[in-house]
């Protein structure tokens, strides 16, 4: 009896320190893991927020009522990238995404994922991203009411991944987004998206430039 409830308290003991349901070392590094770099954070800089207005109220009337929708347009594109370009556990994963788009856009975005994201290939390709810039540029569309109800967000998004061969790749992400709110959250239901992806050198070999700003012009 002695035995069998020493390997009791002994299996119990080995449950914890390995991370069984509630095991105290279950979510600390193991030492000689090599776990990866940390995820960067990424957050675009919205450079301005332009009120579009549809009747005779002027314009700077609508401006604190346009930037809070900005704010609005700004996180769901940034959940976008972060989900689709800087964190790995998501990259070519649809589902991580697909909430931030309109019903009637989620054919195409998911038939688009290999320009809207890091691609459907990339957690075989790259090891980490590490975002370079981020700007947005945003006109609100006020309705009869002189409430924002569409949003053109022009973006610019620019990266340095790694691959896993130790190459480097600029990833260059820019163009417009159509979004619209439903049910207070701001959804995308149009875009036009290009890549310009291009071998680069590794972070601190050369000076590479980033400048500029969103320049795309489109129509949903």
């Amino acid at each position: 009896m002695g035995g069998v409830l020493a390997l009791v308290v002994a299996g119990g003991a080995a449950a914890l320190l390995s991370g069984g349901d509630d095991g105290i070392l279950g979510d600390l590094p193991i030492p000689g893991v090599d776990e990866g770099p940390e995820t960067p954070d990424f957050a675009f800089d919205v450079r301005k927020v332009v009120p579009e207005a549809t009747t005779e109220t002027p314009a700077s009337k609508l401006k604190k009522d346009a930037a809070a929708a900005g704010d609005d347009v700004k996180a769901t594109l940034d959940a976008l990238y972060v989900g689709g370009f800087v964190e790995p556990d998501t990259w070519g994963d649809f589902g991580a995404i697909e909430e931030l788009f309109d019903k009637a856009a989620l054919d195409t975005a998911e038939a688009d994922l290999d320009t809207l994201t890091l691609g459907e290939t990339a957690g075989d390709t790259y090891s980490f991203v590490q975002p370079d810039k981020g700007v947005l540029v945003i006109d609100v569309l006020t309705d009869q009411g002189d409430k924002p109800v569409e949003a053109l967000a022009d973006a610019l998004f620019v990266a340095t991944a790694e691959a896993d061969d130790g190459t480097f790749t600029k990833v260059m992400s820019s163009g417009s987004f159509f979004l619209h709110r439903i049910d207070g959250d701001w959804k995308i239901y149009a875009y036009e998206v290009e890549r310009n992806d291009k071998p680069t050198q590794a972070p601190g070999s050369e000076s590479v430039s980033t400048s500029g700003s969103p320049t795309a012009e489109a129509t949903p």
